[in-house]
């Protein structure tokens, strides 16, 4: 199946796709659409509609056992389980343009912004901001986390970032967190372009315009991953 402007969507950019509670979404620059299945009996085609009350531009979805969670211009919004309007459970005037559940942890989730990186943590009901990573101010599109707690982001012009926090640390403390960015050094290209960070199992890859790449920590190196190159370029 094909779904195009004749099916609904934007001729923009589509963000974000994702399958929740049974209903297709998409994250668009006009606001949030589901896909209405078709009707056979009218002979009616499958086609997106709006989601009533979330026309913000919309960067990232997510499930969560409690609705599914928007990434928006103007912070996080949540389409509660079982419907009713979407609600505003973490305000960002700058934008919210990420969002990914910590590994073994789906009620806490990273909150990546157009300025920065915040945790959020469900409990009791309710959504919780468990603060941000100090000093960064950097505008977050993808986001991996290590089998062995690292933090990477990826980003659109200031390469990788990588998040450490000390040995012993809260679940719930970022305040001591540290991050160092990598760009165009430790093996990377020079041509990086955009940055994209995927944790597929229990790795970490890191997607540039020239390539695909894994981390060697012990050498704190960039190497190309043989594994997914196409024509030299990433997969």
């Amino acid at each position: 199946s094909v779904f195009d402007k004749q099916s609904g969507l934007p001729r923009n950019l589509t963000h974000d796709l994702r399958r929740h509670d049974g209903t297709f979404y998409a994250a668009t620059a006009e606001g949030l659409l589901r896909l209405v299945p078709a009707d056979t009996a009218t002979g009616t085609p499958a086609r997106f509609e709006p989601v009533p009350g979330v026309r913000d531009p919309c960067w990232s979805l997510a499930s969560h056992p409690a609705g599914l969670l928007i990434a928006t211009g103007r912070g996080v919004l949540q389409l509660p389980k079982g419907g009713g309007a979407p609600q505003l459970i973490f305000e960002a005037a700058d934008g919210v343009s990420k969002l990914a559940a910590l590994r073994g942890q789906p009620d806490r989730m990273f909150v990546g912004r157009f300025i920065g990186l915040n945790v959020l943590r469900f409990a009791d009901g309710r959504w919780r901001d468990e603060g941000g990573v100090p000093g960064l101010k950097t505008e977050i599109r993808t986001v991996a986390e290590a089998a062995d707690g690292v933090v990477w982001l990826g980003t659109p012009t200031r390469g990788f970032i990588k998040v450490v926090r000390p040995a012993g640390s809260r679940a719930d403390d970022w305040s001591r967190a540290t991050f160092s960015s990598y760009r165009e050094d430790h093996g990377l290209p020079t041509e990086q372009g955009w940055s994209h960070v995927y944790a597929p199992g229990d790795r970490v890859v890191f997607v540039t315009d020239s390539g695909t790449f894994t981390y060697d920590g012990a050498a704190d190196q960039f190497r190309v991953d043989p594994d997914l190159q196409i024509a030299g370029r990433h997969a």
